[in-house]
């Protein structure tokens, strides 16, 4: 009688059991523990914002952290390439270690050239018939700021300019960058506009792309024709550090460097693998200012 029972008692033990075992596991909602965002007690520090023209700041990684209430649209000048940049490796996508397809340049280059060069504008030299890679169009109008290169590289992307420039405020439009609108692919036209916290979230995207942060990181750039050709706003050229002499810290206008007449914009952000912040991994300090260079400046 007793084995009877110690039998039952374990048949019934082995089928709960298999029954807990068995059964579905029910839903269990997570409890956060770790907040998403700390405050610091204190005083926001203040910033020393520029007193003529208006500026942003973010950091890599955190976004947007602040501006001056200034803020107003203004011609956004070389900076306008950058954009260019983003739509081109958009619609034709680079990896680091490529140099993409092989562009021939005709006669409507040259033209392009000879009339930006006759405005007094940023450019480099072109002949009918050169061959350049996708990465040299792209150096050559980030690198030396050419406006002749950002005008064949559109061509080349879109078939013409005013498709290019659609193709320009629509991403501008998918950034949300409310304050900016595209008139032209290299900034020569005032009709090109933003605002520093627009042109800081440009800047800030245009850097999450390796290959564009390795063009404007490079302080210089072989071309076939115009030969070697330099980062407009390197510090290690006599030229720019005597730019800095003469016209102020902004002129050198860093990494993302587009130096522009007064009233016009420029975005600055840090690449150096030299960079502090670079060596120790951590996120990099962008600014955009406008309206607070000094004249005599190409655009």
């Amino acid at each position: 009688m007793r084995v009877r029972v110690v039998v039952a008692l374990l048949l019934v033990l082995v089928a709960a059991g298999t029954f807990n075992y068995l059964r579905p596991i029910p839903a269990v909602s997570p409890a956060h523990l770790l907040r998403t965002s700390d405050v610091v007690p204190g005083t926001p520090p203040g910033l020393p914002w520029p007193a003529r023209g208006s500026a942003a700041v973010g950091v890599s990684g955190l976004g947007f952290l602040a501006s001056s209430s200034n803020a107003q649209a203004i011609p956004a000048a070389s900076v306008t390439k950058v954009m260019t940049a983003l739509v081109i490796l958009a619609d034709k996508p680079l990896k680091s270690n490529e140099s993409g397809p092989t562009v021939t340049l005709t006669e409507a280059d040259v033209q392009s050239y000879q009339a930006d060069l006759a405005g007094g504008q940023s450019v480099v030299k072109v002949e009918a018939g050169e061959q350049l890679s996708e990465l040299q169009l792209l150096q050559g109008m980030l690198i030396p700021s050419a406006n002749n290169y950002a005008e064949s590289a559109a061509r080349w992307d879109a078939g013409s300019l005013g498709a290019f420039v659609a193709r320009m405020n629509d991403r501008a439009s998918k950034l949300k960058l409310a304050h900016t609108k595209f008139a032209d692919v290299s900034g020569a036209s005032p009709a090109s506009v933003s605002t520093p916290a627009d042109l800081l979230a440009l800047g800030m995207e245009a850097m999450r792309d390796p290959v564009f942060a390795g063009i404007v990181a490079a302080p210089q750039a072989d071309l076939p024709v115009a030969g070697t050709v330099y980062n407009e706003g390197d510090d290690r050229r006599p030229r720019d550090r005597d730019l800095r002499m003469r016209h102020g810290p902004a002129v050198a206008c860093d990494r993302i460097r587009q130096c522009e007449e007064a009233d016009r914009g420029h975005i600055a952000g840090p690449a150096r693998p030299e960079d502090p912040l670079a060596e120790r991994g951590g996120g990099h300090i962008h600014d955009a200012v406008g309206g607070t260079v000094g004249p005599g400046l190409r655009r």
